[in-house]
């Protein structure tokens, strides 16, 4: 095959269409056998552009029960196809995605919330034929997101199959909400919240038996540990050590990645020297030895170099760039001298050191501590190392992209704020002009 015809993934999230138009695709499948047996209710929080998606999709077409007629077309050459779970193809998947919700204001949210439940509902109700009209009508009519719900698993508590529920995106919006209002985010996950009513009837479902699998994606485990008691069936599977590469590639991916669309094989150190200061760098647990790559900013790349064997204008995915004004918000939240003090420490050193942070409160002060670990948590930052008596953790920032993306927009609002003239600028961490 010609290297110009190798058919690089990129931006596809959909599995089927990865697997059945020939899309080069790395096999995760083998992470389905140990998440099926770790744990029923899991969390699995990544930054945002690193593949969370495609990981969803494989979840869904490998355990829906509507899908089992194509597994062999789908999964056959893969890990997951040889060695297939019990589970397989057996549930009803009820799957939501918040990624689209309508954030502009506090009325405009839940209102957008509820018809995006409503939306969901609908479509899983139809998918699998399984109410009258009638009742359908009896669900959707419901108030809010969380009687919503609630009558979609009470109608449905006397059903033989049940439901692997799967969220995307899980806190999209109510991030949204913390950076707008923090008193408005407190009360949507507070005692009434509509965001807590809302887990708490997928709680109750849980002890029911009508969800037996339960699987979050997001980005930062606030919303969930605000929840509190309200939602405490959650297992955090995302700084495990066995699933540090369940999302990324590894050094190992990488270079087959590059071997299939590289015609001069003699350029392959140089280019791959480049890519790991650009793209590597993730680390999720302290005693891991290896980092990772991630994975959407190796596609771009891959699909840009085929065209001409050549390097993009760009090393920056220009679909990844932040709203920096949401950026500041967020460290103006709470504590902002605070906050400021830990960018200009890690401008200035390219690392900070501090505790790990295993479960936010709101409710407590947002200190340095946990300022770092959020950070860490959007992939600001990342872990380097435990310290030297295994108390602490040490971070940096992980490559080039997240440095031109993030830190020299946090440089420039220090100097900003500092009124720094231009000889007092603060300097580069790394070289970032390579090519």
């Amino acid at each position: 095959m010609k290297k110009e015809n190798i058919l690089i993934p990129y931006g596809i999230s959909n599995f089927e269409n990865v697997i059945t138009e020939g899309y080069i695709f790395v096999d995760k499948t083998n992470f389905l056998v140990d998440l099926e047996t770790k744990e029923r209710y899991v969390s699995f929080l990544r930054p945002r552009k690193m593949g969370k998606s495609l990981f969803v999709s494989i979840l869904e077409y490998y355990y829906d029960v509507n899908k089992k007629d194509n597994f062999e077309t789908i999964f056959s050459n893969l890990y997951i196809g040889k060695n297939p779970t019990n589970y397989a193809n057996t549930f009803r998947i009820l799957k939501f995605d918040f990624s689209g919700i309508d954030t502009r204001d506090t009325k405009n949210t839940e209102i957008s919330f509820i018809n995006m439940i409503k939306k969901f509902v609908r479509d899983f109700i139809k998918t699998y034929q399984l109410f009258d009209k009638e009742t359908t009508d009896e669900i959707l009519s419901k108030n809010n997101a969380g009687e919503i719900i609630g009558e979609l698993f009470a109608c449905y508590r006397n059903e033989k199959i049940k439901i692997y529920l799967i969220i995307d995106e899980y806190d999209h919006f109510t991030n949204e909400i913390l950076i707008r209002n923090l008193t408005e985010f407190r009360t949507s996950v507070g005692q009434d919240g509509y965001v807590r009513k809302f887990y708490e009837n997928i709680k109750i479902a849980t002890q029911s038996g009508v969800i037996n699998r339960l699987f979050i994606t997001g980005v930062s485990p606030i919303t969930l540990d605000s929840l509190t008691s309200g939602f405490n069936i959650i297992t955090h599977l995302s700084q495990a050590k066995e699933f540090n590469d369940l999302i990324g590639f590894t050094q190992a991916q990488v270079e087959d990645l590059l071997d299939m669309v590289l015609e001069d094989k003699s350029r392959k150190s140089t280019i791959l020297d480049i890519l790991k200061r650009w793209y590597n760098g993730y680390k999720f647990n302290s005693q891991v030895k290896h980092t990772i790559y991630n994975s959407n900013m190796v596609l771009f790349f891959l699909k840009e170099f085929q065209k001409e064997q050549d390097f993009p204008k760009l090393m920056l995915d220009p679909n990844i760039t932040p709203d920096y004004f949401k950026l500041e918000k967020i460290f103006r939240l709470i504590n902002y001298e605070t906050n400021i003090k830990v960018l200009n420490e890690i401008l200035e050193n390219g690392e900070v050191e501090d505790l790990q942070v295993l479960q936010f409160n709101y409710d407590k002060s947002f200190d340095t501590t946990y300022f770092i670990n959020f950070l860490c948590y959007l992939g600001n930052l990342t872990i380097k190392q435990e310290s030297e008596y295994g108390i602490t953790l040490k971070f940096k920032i992980p490559n080039l992209v997240i440095e031109e993306l993030y830190w020299q927009y946090y440089g420039h609002v220090l100097r900003e704020r500092a009124n720094f003239s231009e000889e007092h600028e603060t300097k580069p961490l790394l070289k970032s002009k390579i090519i």
